[in-house]
């Protein structure tokens, strides 16, 4: 397993952010949440073949409150000209992520 891997638990740390164009990367993502607190890590699961992101990823932050915060500030928020959702990562949706990060091609 990667030692990177955002830990899924279940205390609300951990949002999911979709709706964003191919252009998104992590560094944008970590501009548009670290204003709302710590930010533990960002993953963006990537398309096997334009290695482009598949418009939605995971951030983790260190406080349920700053995450809780952070999904009443940017849930239906616009970037690039595109509409967030932004919720709490149900466990299964997470698992699903790590899936798509963890497979060889």
């Amino acid at each position: 397993n990667n030692s990177k891997e955002m830990k899924i638990r279940e205390d609300k740390s951990v949002l999911y952010c979709g709706g964003f164009d191919e252009k998104v990367d992590k560094s944008i993502l970590h501009a548009v949440f670290i204003p709302f607190g710590n930010i533990i890590e960002i993953s963006m699961p990537l398309s096997k073949k334009e290695n482009k992101n598949r418009g939605f990823g995971f951030v983790q932050f260190e406080y349920v409150e700053d995450a809780e915060h952070a999904v009443k500030n940017l849930h239906n928020s616009e970037l690039n000209g595109s509409v967030l959702t932004v919720n709490v990562a149900k466990p299964l949706t997470l698992q699903k992520s790590f899936d798509i990060l963890n497979e060889k091609e």
